[in-house]
């Protein structure tokens, strides 16, 4: 008990006695006065008690809390919970409260930058998806972020080789399509005016070319 505390109490009962000396109370009333403040203090004390009691009681609750989470990130994961347990024995609950944080906000990025990852994956898959007309490969096997993640990475890597193939096989027709390109520029023209179906289908084909051309640089690029 801090001695500020005694203090204050023996002042106040010297100004108590004070007060019943004036009004002439007996020792016996001075004594059941005393219990009366006993009493007070004592309900005063319990309240504050009950109070102190629930802070330490939520404290516990928070702790328990975080480490069933901690193990529930760690197996998400793909991890054994045994790895990251925090050892809180013979540590205060504020100390065990600030430890357990701790590892609680490590994990909790760890598993937030798999996730964002995860999600960069699945937009890039979409994107290859629609580009190739293809589907998705199935992903939907893995329980844990790990094996979720490997299986992405799996996908994204199979639908990248399918575009990579397709590309070369644009690539290898490009100088087949400037041949005929050469060919006809050097046969004989008619001298009669060209059809505008002729006129269309020499744009077409120019404008294949140039995708192709433009195909066929990007591939380059990329490998």
């Amino acid at each position: 008990m801090s001695a500020g505390f005694v203090e204050s109490a023996q002042r106040l009962l010297i100004e108590a006695n004070d007060v019943w000396s004036e009004v002439g109370l007996s020792d016996e009333q001075r004594l059941q006065r005393l219990d009366l403040f006993s009493a007070e203090i004592e309900r005063a004390l319990q309240v504050l008690l009950s109070k102190e009691r629930e802070e330490r009681d939520k404290l516990k609750g928070q702790v328990a809390e975080k480490v069933e989470v901690i193990a529930s990130i760690t197996l998400a994961l793909g991890e054994d919970p045994r790895s990251t347990a925090v050892d809180i024995k013979g540590l205060s609950l504020l100390s065990a409260d600030s430890k357990v944080n701790e590892q609680y906000i490590k994990l909790t990025a760890e598993k937030d930058s798999r996730v964002g990852t995860m999600r960069d994956l699945r937009l890039k898959i979409s994107g290859l998806c629609d580009e190739l007309a293809e589907l998705a490969p199935s992903c939907a096997t893995a329980t844990d972020l790990a094996d979720q993640s490997n299986d992405l990475i799996a996908a994204a890597d199979v639908l990248t080789k399918i575009k990579i193939d397709r590309l070369k096989d644009l690539a290898a027709l490009v100088p087949e399509v400037e041949a005929l390109r050469q060919e006809l520029a050097e046969a004989p023209r008619e001298a009669s005016k060209p059809t505008a179906a002729c006129i269309a289908g020499l744009r077409a084909e120019r404008e294949s070319l140039a995708k192709l051309k433009v195909e066929r640089a990007e591939l380059l690029l990329k490998l």
